[in-house]
């Protein structure tokens, strides 16, 4: 794999694929250097290269999401639910709660407890097919959660489904977690390999930028020295040549000097 700029495409002799760098737009920057995002694109020669190792699918409805944070109560469906009982499978205001349950003993003894408490309670989840049913069950066949109606009267009566084999909520949940908390030491262990990688070539890229800079520093003081050399034989040939004129000169005005006397004799 090859960084290049997003403008250039053509993967290079020699690699199998190149990772986009989009160096103009710093949200694309921003985002691949968040540790919150993981957040890298990159084109490949073959399709079959890209392998999907997980595949997501959910549906996700606000209105509902919110009707979850703060349920109403079921009763007068206009106040606050504060309250669930565990009985009547219901979210209920205190007004309401107190009013149901003080019409007799039976109803008194109903346990009800905080609605903060019910959020993370896996066994209050309601099945999609009955909503009045909390799941119970995990089908470990076809991964789904099945409550008392499915297993009695529903889709997990009768037919194939009737034969999976059946496991609690909170032991799929269990399960579940121990696989991922597996799989998180897989991922923390190859997390540890690239970091020693790259701290071993953080080390290399160190030691080269330190072998440049201490050959740089070299070849600047060769150069000085070979500079001084020069200058040094230069000023002795520039002398010696010098020398050299001066003494021609002087033979020269010796010779005129010569001449002019000798026409003086004559």
């Amino acid at each position: 794999r090859n960084k290049v700029n997003t403008r250039d495409r053509t993967i290079p002799q020699g690699y199998d694929s190149i990772k986009l760098h989009y160096s103009d737009d710093p949200l694309d920057n921003n985002l691949e250097n968040d540790p919150d995002y993981y957040y890298h694109e990159y084109v490949v020669g073959n399709e079959s290269q890209a392998i999907a190792l997980f595949l997501v699918s959910f549906t996700f409805d606000p209105e509902a999401d919110a009707r979850k944070r703060n349920p109403l109560c079921e009763q007068c469906e206009s106040s606050r639910a504060t309250l669930y009982c565990l009985q009547d499978n219901a979210r209920l205001c205190q007004p309401c709660d107190a009013e149901l349950h003080s019409k007799s003993k039976v109803l008194e003894k109903h346990s009800r407890v905080p609605i903060s408490e019910i959020h993370g309670n896996l066994t209050l989840t309601r099945c999609k097919q009955h909503q009045d049913m909390p799941i119970q069950f995990f089908d470990t066949v076809s991964h789904e959660p099945v409550c008392v109606h499915c297993k009695m009267v529903g889709s997990h009566s009768t037919g194939e489904n009737a034969h999976h084999p059946l496991i609690t909520i909170n032991e799929a949940y269990a399960d579940g977690l121990s696989r991922l908390l597996q799989e998180r030491e897989v991922v923390e262990q190859k997390q540890r390999h690239i970091n020693a990688q790259m701290q071993h070539i953080d080390e290399r890229l160190r030691a080269v930028h330190a072998n440049s800079s201490s050959i740089e520093q070299q070849i600047h003081e060769i150069l000085a020295r070979v500079r001084e050399k020069l200058k040094s034989e230069t000023q002795a040939k520039l002398h010696l040549l010098l020398s050299d004129e001066a003494e021609l000169r002087r033979q020269m005005h010796y010779y005129e000097w010569l001449e002019a006397f000798v026409r003086d004799q004559k």
